[in-house]
C-alpha cells in the first residue's frame, strides 16, 4: 500500500483531487505537472484536466496546445501501445522523451517552449472510454531513471482506478457525456482500417470497443454468442491483432491520419 492513498479516497471528486494526485505521484518518483486527455465520439484526444507544481499552470497551457494545435496527430503512442500489454484491463505505461520526438514542429511547441524533457503516460480503458494521463519533468528535475519507470508502472493501476472513479463521480454534462463514442462512428472507422473486415465484423468489434461483453453484443445485433466470438477472432485475425488494446491503437491511428 503507497503512503497518501487515503488521502486520494477521501478527496474523490473535490476539485483538489487532481492537485493531491500530483502530490502524491511526486512524493513517489518526483514530477513536475500532470495533464488527463478523454478521447471523444471521433477518437480525438480532450484536455479534461491538468495540473502543474509549479505557479504557473504550464500544464495546462502545454495541454491546450497540444488539443488545439493538433499535435496530438504526431504523437507516437499510437504506434508505442501495440507494443503495449495485451491485457484489456490493463493500464499500460508509454515513455515519451523530448529526444526520442521526430516530428521538430511538435517537439519544439510542447517540450521544448514548455520546458519538458520526459514523460510517462498511461493509457487505460474503462468500458467505453479511453484515458491518457500524463506525467513530466521539466529539465531541471532529468530524463526519468530505470527505477522511476519501475516505480511509475507499480502505480498505474491504482491511478487509472482513482481517476475514472473520480470522473465518473462529476456532473454528467462533463466528461461523461462528451466522451460516449457512438457505435455508428466506430464502425466507419473499422472499415476504413484496410483489414477488409465485413459489416458484421465491424459491428462486433465497435461494440467490444464499447466495453460491451460477447453476450452483450449477442443481444444487441440479434445472434448467438458463440457467434460474436468467432466474428471477432476472424476480426483480429485479419488484422494481426490479438486484443482491444491494439485494436483501439488502429483506430487512433487511422483518425489521426486523415
Amino acid at each position: 500500500m503507497f503512503d497518501g492513498v487515503s488521502e486520494l479516497i477521501e478527496q474523490l471528486d473535490a476539485p483538489e483531487f487532481t492537485g493531491t494526485v500530483l502530490d502524491f505521484v511526486y512524493r513517489e518518483l518526483v514530477v513536475d505537472h500532470m495533464s488527463v486527455f478523454l478521447f471523444d465520439p471521433r477518437l480525438v484526444p480532450r484536455l479534461i484536466a491538468a495540473q502543474s507544481r509549479s505557479a504557473e499552470p504550464l500544464a495546462a497551457r502545454a495541454g491546450r496546445a497540444y488539443e488545439q494545435s493538433l499535435f496530438y496527430r504526431h504523437d507516437p503512442n499510437t504506434e508505442l501501445v501495440r507494443s503495449g500489454s495485451s491485457r484489456e484491463d490493463a493500464a499500460l505505461v508509454i515513455r515519451l522523451r523530448a529526444a526520442d520526438i521526430s516530428d521538430a514542429l511538435y517537439r519544439s511547441e510542447i517540450y521544448d517552449n514548455f520546458g519538458l524533457i520526459d514523460r510517462l503516460s498511461i493509457l487505460a480503458r474503462d468500458g467505453a472510454r479511453w484515458l491518457v494521463i500524463n506525467f513530466y519533468r521539466d529539465r531541471a528535475s532529468g530524463e526519468f531513471s530505470a527505477l522511476d519507470i519501475d516505480r511509475f508502472s507499480a502505480l498505474a493501476r491504482l491511478l487509472k482506478a482513482l481517476l475514472f472513479h473520480h470522473f465518473a463521480l462529476l456532473p454528467p454534462q462533463g466528461w461523461q457525456a462528451a466522451t460516449l463514442p457512438e457505435a455508428g462512428t466506430l464502425e466507419g472507422i473499422l472499415q476504413r482500417l484496410g483489414g477488409s473486415l465485413s459489416a458484421r465484423e465491424s459491428q462486433v468489434c465497435a461494440r467490444a470497443l464499447l466495453g460491451m461483453t460477447n453476450a452483450g453484443i449477442g443481444l444487441d445485433l440479434g445472434v448467438k454468442t458463440s457467434t460474436v466470438e468467432t466474428l471477432r477472432k476472424r476480426a483480429f485475425a485479419k488484422l494481426q491483432i490479438s486484443s482491444l488494446n491494439e485494436l483501439f491503437a488502429l483506430c487512433l491511428g487511422c483518425t489521426l491520419t486523415r
